[in-house]
Order: structure tokens, then C-alpha cells, then sequence
């Protein structure tokens, strides 16, 4: 029996009995008639009692019990052939069997059957000599027309199961070839998206070092510029990646305690950024009884946010923009619920609709008039629901739009710490016998962490490459490292594996941390399980590199 779905094969089995007992009890009636032995009557309710039985129970395998049912099918036949006057209705009953059985898709149930016909055609020509006394023209023809339909009903049967066997190999044909496309697209992105990495590294890099800096107001403006659009640019090769791992299915949830606050804080950071592009008015009302850390994947809370953010700037031209934080209590912890509000442009009914179809622009004349590449709600969308969140619009044209997304999330309750304020100038000061290694093969990567590092505070040393990195800590000691992951000879994982065991482990409780490129929501589990301490995203920034390196040495390490 091919495999098939639960559903299906009761459904089949169902209609197959039917069939059976339909002729059981037409057999029946015909031997009332005929006045032949009780006995053949009782047997005949037997076996249908005994079909039925088998079925209810589930005795034996489900392709046992097809072949069962259709021996049963057979011997009925053959029986109910067996009276000279049947045999020319035979053919009638044997293709509604037929018809049924070809949805089994079994050639071997098809011919078992279908012998019935020619063996009681011959049991009526030797053996009781009916035919051969009574072979008029009239029963030559409807006998010569039963096994005509017979046959054309085995040969339709084959044809339509061979045909369905044809179109199940290429859906699997078609299914590995989409499994293999979409390992192809995962791998693409990951070098996609460490090439396209590495060069918004060392801009936004350099700009924020710059940015720390007294220079004079108007290159500060010039250089804020490029940093915002280096930050632009990083936005969408995130929004890009996020896009194809949903559409790819490859989309992992990071889960982990995370601080509420500083989530906010980084979704306000978003909203006031660009305020001065417009001269929007911005506001963030955030609730107080939001617990302190919850658990889930904040990072992808703050990428929904981001996307939803920035289209209200895109859509808003006068007015304002309004940030609101709240949650509310569940049994299973809490709703956290991000509402955007804004003044712009609205949107028609039939428009929200589509929104939640895909990617989508309501014109031509919207998509010259605002940047970006039309796919931010999808992406927010996409992520709530992968959150098992949803999102809800309201919104009229020319009266702005409201979305409220709501995040079921967990309360963590955990050592509360000092919260982490923002990286400011006056900040950027660390334990000056902190030393720290940075292990990367691209020199501009090397200058921009090591500028961060320096800038904040920390002796940092650099190392062109694992084999050098190598050589560097099996000759000193260092309180922190950063190592890339992804290098060409040593690799991340291998430099990982051998800084481990070099002088008797004197780095086994060293804290590592990946740089990566692969912003892939897969990557942090997979440097997790192969022995990081923690990862940080390229293109890296101060702030998260001095709170990767306080929450792992414990700020105070050397004080």
C-alpha cells in the first residue's frame, strides 16, 4: 500500500466497504431467490461481519487488510458469476470495484480482481457448458463487451496510477530541488552578507571614533551624515536578511533574558535619530509596571520595531510620531504591546489588507516619493507571527495610522544590575590594565575595533589572522578577546579551539567573543554550541562592545 495520509486512507477504506457490502447484500438477496443452502446466505454475512470487524479494530497493517478486503471482493464476484445469469451483469460491478481500487493506486489489487472475469467466462464455457449451449449473438456481445470494459478499465486504472506515480516523483524532484535552492540562498546570504559587512564596518566604524571626537561643527555634521547612512544601509541589508529567512523558512528564535529597558531604549533611539530630517514631532510613552527583564528574542522585537518606526517617518510629513510601551497581564506572563502612531498619509481599508499579502506600495507615484524597499511591515509581520505575535492596523487616508503589536513574553526575574546608559564621551573610560586581543583577517576591521577599544579605554593588541592570534596568546596574557569568525587558512573555530588549549587552558576561562558578518538568526546558537562566550554583530559598534566586554568580565575585573 503507498503511503499515504491518515485521512485518506480511512476515507478510501470506508468506501471500499461499502462497496463490499453493497454486493454482500445483493448476494444475499440473489441467494434467497435462487433457493439454494442457508449455509451460503450465513457465510456471506459472516465474512461482511468479518471485514467490518477488521476494520473497526485495525488488525494488522492497512495494506493487509486492502488485500483482504479485495479477496473477499473477488470471491464475491466470482460467486455472484457463478449463476449463469449473472455472469453477463459481472462486468458492471467489477469496474465500480475497479474505480474504486485506482485511487489505491495499486496495480496488484487491479489485476487480482480483474481475474474474476475471464475465470468464471471459462467456468461457464467447460464446466457448467452454459455458454457454450447458449452463445447467441446477443450474449456474445454483451459478453464481448464486458471484457472490453474490463480491460479499458485496468488499462485507465493503470494509466491514472502511473501518471500520479509520474507527478508524485517530480513534486520530490521539485521539493529537493527548492531544499537545495534554499540552502543555496542560505549560503549566498551569509557571504552576501559578510562582504556587504565588512566595508559598512569600517564606515559606521570610523564615524562613530570620529564622532567621539572635538572636531570642528560642520565636519561633525558631515560626518554624522555618513554614519546615519551607513546606519541606513545597515537597516536594510538586516531587512533583506530577515525578508529571505522568513520566505526560506531558516528563521531561529534566540530566546534569552533580555533588559526591557534598554529595548526600549533602542526602539526610542530609532524614533528621535531622525526627527530632525523632518521636523516631526516625537514622543515615547512608556509604562511603568512593564516588569524589568523578560525573556525572549529582543533583538528581533527591536527589528519589527525598527521597520514599523521607519515607516512612519517614510508616510509622515507634518505632524507627529508616537512611541507607547504597555503590557498587559496573561497566565502564561505578559503581552508586551509596541503601539506606533503617526500623522501622515493613512492608509484605505483595501490597502491594509494587501499589506498583509506582502511586500507592497500603494502606487507608483508613493514608491518615487519614499524610499526604502517596500517590504518593512512584511518584515515586522513576519516576525511578530514568528514570535507568536500579531499585529493590528487601523488606519484611515489622510488621517494617519495606529499599529499596535502585541509580543506574548515571558517575566525573568534576575539579579537586578546597574542599567547601562548610552556610550557618552565623558563614559568612554575602562581599567587601563584591561588588555584585550582582537583577531580578524581584514586590516580595516582590525583599526575599527581597535579605535573603539582604545577610544573607551582598554590596552588592546591586534593579530592579523588565527595563526597570529595564536602565536600572540601562547606568548601573553589577555583579560578578553574578540575573534572573527569567519577567516580564510584558521578559521574562527579552529583559532577558538586551539587558544583553549594552549599553555595547560590558561584561556578556558578567557572570555571569547565571535565577530561575525553572518547576521543569520542561526548564528548566535551555533557559535554558542561551538564554545563562544557571546557573539557580536558586524558592522560593531562602541556601545555594544563595551557591554559585551562589562557583562562578561564583570566591569570590575581589574579594579
Amino acid at each position: 500500500m503507498k503511503q499515504k495520509g491518515k485521512e485518506f486512507e480511512i476515507s478510501f477504506h470506508l468506501i471500499y466497504l461499502c462497496v463490499l457490502t453493497i454486493l454482500g447484500l445483493v448476494m444475499l438477496w440473489v441467494e434467497t431467490g435462487a433457493g439454494r443452502p442457508i449455509v451460503i446466505r450465513i457465510l456471506c454475512l459472516l465474512v461482511l461481519i468479518l471485514i467490518w470487524v477488521a476494520h473497526c479494530t485495525q488488525i494488522g497493517k492497512a495494506s493487509q487488510r486492502v488485500y483482504f478486503y479485495t479477496i473477499t471482493a473477488t470471491l464475491f464476484l466470482m460467486y455472484y458469476g457463478s449463476h449463469r445469469a449473472s455472469i453477463t451483469d459481472m462486468p458492471l460491478v467489477l469496474c465500480l470495484i475497479l474505480i474504486v481500487l485506482s485511487l489505491q493506486e495499486d496495480m496488484g489489487l487491479i489485476y487480482l480482481i480483474s481475474i474474476s472475469y475471464p475465470l468464471m467466462i471459462l467456468h461457464h464455457i467447460f464446466i457448467t457448458q452454459y455458454l457454450s449451449e447458449n452463445m447467441t449473438k446477443l450474449v456474445l456481445s454483451r459478453l464481448v463487451l464486458g471484457v472490453v470494459c474490463v480491460c479499458l478499465s485496468v488499462f485507465i486504472s493503470h494509466f491514472f496510477i502511473r501518471a500520479n506515480e509520474n507527478k508524485r516523483q517530480e513534486l520530490l524532484k521539485m521539493q529537493k530541488e527548492i531544499e537545495s535552492s534554499r540552502n543555496q540562498t542560505k549560503n549566498l546570504l551569509a557571504n552576501v552578507s559578510h562582504e556587504l559587512r565588512t566595508p559598512i564596518t569600517a564606515i559606521n566604524g570610523m564615524t562613530e571614533i570620529l564622532l567621539q571626537r572635538q572636531l570642528d561643527e560642520s565636519l561633525m555634521g558631515q560626518i554624522d551624515d555618513i554614519h546615519q547612512s551607513g546606519q541606513r544601509i545597515q537597516s536594510q541589508i538586516n531587512g533583506i536578511l530577515d525578508y529571505a529567512e522568513l520566505n526560506t523558512g531558516t528563521m531561529v528564535l534566540n530566546e534569552q533574558v533580555y533588559n526591557v529597558r534598554e529595548l526600549v531604549d533602542r526602539c526610542a533611539y530609532a524614533l528621535y535619530a531622525n526627527r530632525d530630517d523632518k521636523n516631526l514631532a516625537v514622543s515615547v510613552d512608556v509604562d511603568s509596571a512593564i516588569p524589568a527583564f523578560l525573556y525572549g528574542d529582543g533583538e528581533k522585537i527591536v527589528r519589527a520595531m525598527h521597520q514599523l518606526i521607519d515607516n512612519a517617518y517614510k508616510f509622515t510629513n507634518y505632524g507627529s510620531i508616537r512611541l507607547r510601551v504597555f503590557c498587559r497581564r496573561e497566565d502564561y506572563g505578559i503581552n508586551l504591546i509596541f503601539e506606533v502612531s503617526d500623522t501622515g498619509v493613512g492608509m484605505s481599508k483595501e490597502l491594509i489588507h494587501r499589506l498583509f499579502e506582502g511586500a507592497y506600495k500603494e502606487d507608483a507615484d508613493s514608491a518615487r516619493l519614499t524610499s526604502g524597499l517596500g517590504i518593512g511591515f512584511t518584515i515586522a509581520h513576519e516576525l511578530t507571527r514568528a514570535m507568536n505575535g500579531f499585529i493590528y492596523v487601523k488606519s484611515r487616508v489622510g488621517n494617519g495610522t495606529d499599529i499596535r503589536v502585541t509580543i506574548p513574553q515571558k517575566p525573568a526575574v534576575i539579579e537586578a544590575k546597574k542599567p547601562i546608559e548610552p556610550v557618552k564621551e565623558e563614559q568612554m573610560t575602562a581599567p587601563v590594565n584591561t588588555r584585550i586581543l582582537v583577531i580578524d583577517d581584514e586590516r580595516l576591521n582590525l583599526k575599527v575595533v581597535r579605535g573603539m577599544l582604545e577610544t573607551i579605554g582598554y590596552q588592546v593588541k591586534i593579530a592579523e589572522g588565527g595563526s597570529e592570534g595564536l602565536a600572540l596568546c601562547e606568548l601573553e596574557d589577555f583579560d578578553f578577546i574578540f575573534l572573527d569568525y569567519m577567516m580564510p587558512g584558521m578559521d574562527g573555530e579552529e583559532t577558538l579551539r586551539r587558544i583553549r588549549s594552549v599553555r595547560n587552558g590558561f584561556y578556558q576561562q578567557v572570555p571569547i567573543v565571535a565577530l561575525t558578518a553572518n547576521a543569520a538568526s542561526s548564528a548566535r546558537v551555533q557559535l554558542l554550541e561551538l564554545g563562544f562566550d557571546e557573539f557580536v554583530e558586524k558592522p560593531v559598534e562602541i556601545e555594544r562592545l563595551k557591554r559585551v566586554v562589562e557583562e562578561l568580565t564583570g566591569g570590575n575585573k581589574n579594579e
